[in-house]
């Protein structure tokens, strides 16, 4: 009988190894979880940095409908690192029509950029028009820094698609945004 109550006692508890073993196994999948959260941070962050890159894109489609002669005048027009060109606000009796659509695209273009530097890092803008037939075209491409798009796999080679031809060949932090509008 004392050989099985010393057996028992035994059986009650964990041994030190079965302890350390359970905490290195618990340790594990922490810093599996913790992992897993900050990439879907980063995700994130990218994802939101797209959906107000859009919604900037989208608001000066927008200005440009509202200014058809502007766009016609390919006044929409503006180069990678290019600096609006300045103008006074527009004035509600403005007699020239022309000059009321240059000072107008002229700060719409501010707004773009205001926008994109504002909303995105080291932001910067390129857009072009054109016609196909009776119908203008307003192509955009936003392009800004996110270190965390380089931790996202496969977002490099679908990124440099959007990129413009004259900013070459995009760093992998760098995100490009391309939309087309018909106006």
């Amino acid at each position: 009988m004392a050989a099985s109550t010393l057996l028992c006692r035994e059986e009650r508890g964990f041994s030190l190894l079965e302890v350390l073993v359970a905490l290195v196994l618990l340790a594990g999948a922490a810093l599996g979880g913790a992992q897993l959260a900050a990439r879907t941070y980063q995700q994130l962050h990218v994802t939101q940095q797209r959906a107000a890159a859009l919604l900037i894109a989208q608001d000066h489609a927008e200005r440009a409908r509202m200014n058809p002669r502007g766009v016609l005048e390919g006044r929409y027009a503006l180069a990678l690192d290019q600096v609006p060109v300045a103008a006074g606000a527009p004035v509600a009796d403005l007699a020239d029509d022309a000059d009321a659509a240059r000072r107008v695209a002229a700060q719409d273009q501010r707004s773009l950029l205001a926008a994109s530097a504002a909303q995105l890092p080291q932001a910067r803008a390129q857009v072009k028009t054109s016609s196909d037939g009776s119908v203008q075209i307003l192509q955009v491409w936003l392009v800004w820094w996110s270190p965390a798009a380089s931790y996202n796999e496969g977002l490099g080679a679908a990124n440099q698609a959007d990129c413009p031809a004259e900013l070459g060949n995009p760093a992998p932090e760098q995100v490009c945004l391309f939309q087309r509008f018909a106006l």
